[in-house]
C-alpha cells in the first residue's frame, strides 16, 4: 500500500488518534504498517476529544489534514 489515508472518533495532544471499536482499531493499524506513506484526515470538530482506544500517536502520521475551522487553535493542540 502506498498511502494510508485514516480517521479517528477522537484526537488529542496526549492520546493521538482514537475510536470506540477496537476492532476498527485493529483495522487501522495493520493498514498503517502496510502503507508507506501515512495521512491523517480529521474534522476539526475531533480534534480535543477522546475515545476508548488509541490506534496512532501523532508521529505515526507524515501528513495530518483538517478543516480550516482548526486554525487558531491547532497549533496549540499539537503542542500541548
Amino acid at each position: 500500500m502506498d498511502r494510508r489515508g485514516g480517521n479517528g472518533n477522537g484526537v488529542s495532544p496526549s492520546n493521538g488518534m482514537t475510536t470506540p471499536d477496537p476492532a476498527a482499531a485493529d483495522v487501522k493499524r495493520a493498514a498503517m504498517r502496510a502503507a508507506r506513506r501515512r495521512v491523517f484526515i480529521g474534522a476539526h470538530c475531533k480534534f480535543g476529544a477522546t475515545s476508548l482506544v488509541q490506534f496512532a500517536d501523532w508521529s505515526d502520521f507524515d501528513v495530518v489534514i483538517t478543516g480550516r475551522e482548526l486554525r487558531d487553535a491547532g497549533p496549540a493542540l499539537v503542542r500541548a
